[in-house]
């Protein structure tokens, strides 16, 4: 069979996404944070943590048939590549030639989160997210408000932050959200990567099978495994207990703009993707992959094949890749490679004034990434 190849959910594990381990992405569009204090120390953490920096010993495969997938080789059209080899298919899965990334709103995506145990509200007609405690956020990100929608939450609320419209980020707009963005998702082909990551992915073809799973069975018996190896290498996320990990799996497979993609490298479960979709703007929420599969560049597949699902789903016109890390000069790079380069999103921030004050002093890399004025810039 032939495959087409036409955006604190931390991002966990991404060093090594092209198989190298060069830096991480560790700021997913919806991640959660722990409670913050009312101490200046406490305040800072939670002023950092709202600016997101993304098992079992074998898998008892079930009976199914031999089916073929399909990768990319250096002479592809734009339409359909074809690197053919016979794999065996894990239970609630399918070949990633078949994803298609539907549309939804932010009233399914509110009803998700607030399933997975996120702090979700609802404020002049918009949905927001409080992460960690005191700091807001629309959970669509790229939802550009109107002025009169981009207002304080919670009046005891000691920051808020949103994207603006065009009509009004001229007159209200202070600030900016500085994300990795693909903004021409049609033309994001296999011919329109570098050739390194063609490479990349034709690497991936051949050793490991990337699918989308349908349901959580395979990510309750290897995910974990897959997210704590990818923590104890990056150092970002946290490596939760089993209790708590199966209870957070449920909410990725419920009905409506969610993707879940798996790399099988070798028979078991080598990384992982989850994605969502509100209207017009799709979102890489989060990569995890086990550093024995590094060499597998299964990131770089699935990341692939994530867009491809984005295309195949009509009306997409962005894909949002984290937050941009001015820090991490390595995974900056890695994502312009791969056609998401920087760019400033118009926006609104309130801060409490002594919060700014301390964050932009001693941790000015969060501060841009709330307010996206970079050390530099000041």
């Amino acid at each position: 069979m032939c495959r087409s190849t036409t955006a604190s959910a931390h991002i966990s594990g991404v060093r090594g996404l092209a198989g190298g381990d060069g830096g991480s992405a560790r700021r997913g569009p919806f991640a959660a944070s722990p409670v913050a204090g009312r101490r200046a120390g406490q305040i800072l953490g939670a002023a950092r943590r709202a600016s997101p920096s993304a098992t079992g010993a074998s898998l008892a495969w079930r009976a199914a048939p031999r089916r073929t997938a399909a990768y990319p080789l250096e002479r592809a059209t734009s339409l359909t590549v074809c690197y053919v080899r016979s794999v065996v298919m894990p239970a609630q899965a399918r070949e990633a030639s078949a994803a298609l990334l539907s549309s939804g709103d932010e009233e399914s995506l509110a009803l998700s989160l607030r399933r997975a145990g996120r702090s979700v509200i609802e404020h002049r007609g918009r949905y927001w997210m409080e992460a960690p405690r005191g700091f807001y956020q629309p959970i669509h990100w790229m939802a550009r408000l109107r002025a009169d929608e981009a207002t304080l939450p919670r009046r005891l609320a000691w920051g808020y932050r949103a994207t603006l419209c065009d009509e009004d980020c001229g007159t209200h707009g202070n600030a900016a959200l500085p994300v990795h963005l693909l903004a021409d998702v049609a033309g994001y082909t296999f011919e329109a990567l570098s050739g390194r990551r063609r490479r990349d992915l034709r690497v991936c073809g051949k050793r490991a099978t990337i699918v989308e799973l349908t349901g959580p069975e395979l990510l309750r018996e290897q995910g974990l495994e897959v997210k704590r190896s990818a923590v104890r290498r990056t150092g970002y996320g946290e490596a939760d207990s089993r209790e708590l990990y199966l209870a957070d799996l449920d909410h990725f497979f419920m009905p409506g703009s969610h993707l879940v993609l798996a790399g099988i490298v070798d028979g078991r479960l080598g990384g992982y993707l989850t994605g969502t979709r509100v209207r017009g703007s799709a979102y890489i929420d989060n990569v995890s992959i086990a550093t024995e599969a590094l060499r597998s560049a299964i990131g770089v597949g699935m990341v692939f094949e994530f867009v491809q699902a984005c295309r195949r789903g009509s009306g997409v016109r962005e894909v949002v890749f984290g937050l941009d890390s001015v820090e991490d000069p390595s995974l900056v790079a890695f994502k312009e490679s791969f056609g998401f380069p920087v760019m400033r999103v118009p926006a609104k921030v309130r801060i409490n004034r002594f919060v700014a004050a301390v964050v932009r002093r001693r941790r000015p890399h969060q501060y841009y990434r709330l307010t996206g004025i970079a050390p530099a810039d000041r």
